[in-house]
């Protein structure tokens, strides 16, 4: 029964068909398999719309007659219609599905089996881990999502469209801050430190054409200078250090760095707000360094130089009446200049060496004659010739010390007894005149007149003892006689001094044994 029904329906229609073709459209609404989508809802009463009446035409040309944009992807081999393999060529509603009610989904689609390589978008990197709501909003269309960066991303954009919408000029989809950006190609290259730097080092918010390429634009808070030298900094500094500067100093200023000043830091003399400096003199900087307070002007280049202010160019000879030799020349100036080098200062030796003058005054103020600028001590030249006692002798060969107890030579005696009172054999019996026998050849050999002195004259064997063989004691002066033979030979008297004390009367000085007249 339904067979015949179908086949009954069939040559209606087609008696229909073949009588009017309106008609048949009118027939197809009557037959519809269901209600269509919301979508189509406006094509709900024209079925022609989306298909040919009882002809065999391919309705995806229909489809595409509204959905052009569709239509130009397929020819265009764009977007996922033109470039999945399984689109072309085929209907449309394999995939797309009507008439099964108002709230049905038209799409019939493998989400899970679904690339977005078949797109013109294809996700790389960061895109890819994106959730598809991300990008697609739900009430749009894939096809009207936005493709380009500033599409998506224009409410993200830091730089607020003023560097346009071309954001792959800069940026890739690996990392929106990693960047490509040539800052070569504008007009401020990126060199020395500023090549290290962020962009919001000096891009601030991002906005970057708004940053101006003028240093102070930038670095006005740390200008030492406090804008005294103006804003073109690079005059004298250089983006490779901000500490290092090509200022001429000299050319500037008038006061070339040289020799220790060159070294020197800005600071060093302007101070750390490097003011202008009131004056260009050495004074100027170095009053409170100045050792002579003042007192020997303010040309200090007179004297000293910029290379080491200890070493100066003072001539003391060409400068004063005073040759600086000997060991003068390695003395300090305040060795001899106590005061302000300006005070005068004695020409002679005593007038600094007073106070260590050993001789307490006593040889005056020459000490020149005796002593020499090299060695106080060395290559003396006094000659005892030349005072009241000369140095003959045994005396020219011994230490001054021993004669002079101290530096005070007058204070040493020149009497014999004075030094060898303690070597007198005497002890004192012949006076303190030892010169009159004695002499400094040698302590021994004496110019003693024993006739002369005495009246005894040592003739014979005498002449050859020593003084002690009779002067057993010292008693000198008593004279002694020829009758006083026995004092000495008393116990050598054979006699027994029968014959008198005499014993010159028959006896001689040549020999006790010889007998006179036999």
């Amino acid at each position: 029964m339904p067979v015949l029904k179908a086949i009954a329906l069939i040559l209606v229609l087609a008696v229909f068909a073949a009588s009017h073709r309106s008609q048949a459209a009118t027939l197809e609404k009557l037959i519809t398999p269901g209600p269509l989508s919301e979508a189509h809802q406006s094509v709900e009463d024209d079925c022609a719309a989306c298909h040919s009446p009882l002809e065999d035409v391919s309705q995806a040309s229909l489809c595409v007659a509204c959905h052009e944009n569709v239509g130009d992807d397929l020819q265009r081999g764009l977007g996922f219609h033109g470039k999945h393999g399984d689109v072309a060529g085929n209907e449309c509603q394999l995939c797309h599905a009507e008439h099964k009610g108002l709230d049905a989904e038209t799409l019939e689609f493998d989400w899970d089996g679904f690339s977005h390589a078949d797109t013109d978008f294809p996700l790389l990197w960061a895109h890819g881990m994106v959730p598809c709501e991300g990008c697609h909003q739900p009430s749009a269309e894939f096809h009207d999502t936005p493709s380009t960066c500033i599409g998506c991303h224009r409410a993200d954009d830091p730089h607020k469209g003023q560097l346009g919408k071309a954001c792959d000029d800069c940026h890739d989809q690996r990392s929106w801050e990693a960047t490509g950006f040539d800052h070569g190609a504008t007009r401020f290259p990126l060199s020395g430190a500023h090549a290290t730097l962020m962009c919001a080092d000096c891009h601030i918010e991002h906005l970057f054409g708004d940053a101006s390429t003028q240093c102070a634009s930038c670095h006005q808070k740390d200008d030492v200078h406090k804008g005294r030298f103006g804003t073109q900094c690079q005059n004298c500094h250089n983006d490779a250090d901000w500490q290092a500067s090509f200022f001429d100093h000299g050319a500037a200023t008038g006061f070339p760095l040289s020799a220790g000043h060159a070294g020197l830091t800005c600071e060093a003399c302007h101070g750390a707000s490097t003011a202008r400096l009131s004056g260009s003199t050495c004074h100027s900087c170095h009053a409170e360094d100045d050792v002579h307070k003042g007192n020997n002007g303010t040309a200090c280049e007179s004297c000293h130089l910029t290379s080491n202010w200890q070493s100066t160019i003072f001539d003391h000879a060409r400068m004063t009446t005073f040759v600086l030799a000997g060991a003068h020349a390695s003395l300090e100036c305040t060795a001899c200049h106590t005061g302000a080098l300006s005070d005068p200062v004695p020409g002679d030796c005593a007038g600094c060496h007073a106070a260590d003058d050993p001789h307490e005054r006593q040889l005056g103020d020459g000490c020149g004659s005796c002593h020499n600028e090299s060695s106080w001590s060395v290559g003396v030249r006094f000659d005892h010739s030349f005072t009241a006692f000369p140095l003959v002798g045994k005396h020219a060969a011994l230490e001054c010390s021993l004669c002079h107890a101290s530096f005070a030579f007058h204070d040493a005696p020149s009497e014999c007894v004075s030094c060898h009172k303690a070597d007198d054999p005497h002890r004192g019996s012949v006076g303190s005149e030892c010169q009159s026998c004695h002499n400094p050849a040698s302590w021994r050999h004496t110019s003693f007149d024993h006739r002369e002195v005495s009246g005894f004259a040592l003739e014979g064997v005498h002449d050859q003892l020593e003084c002690a063989a009779c002067h057993q004691k010292p008693a000198f002066l008593k004279a002694l006689s020829t009758e006083q033979c026995e004092q000495c030979h008393r116990h050598d008297d054979p006699h027994q001094n029968r014959f008198g004390s005499d014993c010159g009367r028959c006896h001689t000085a040549d020999s006790f044994a010889r007998i006179k007249g036999f």
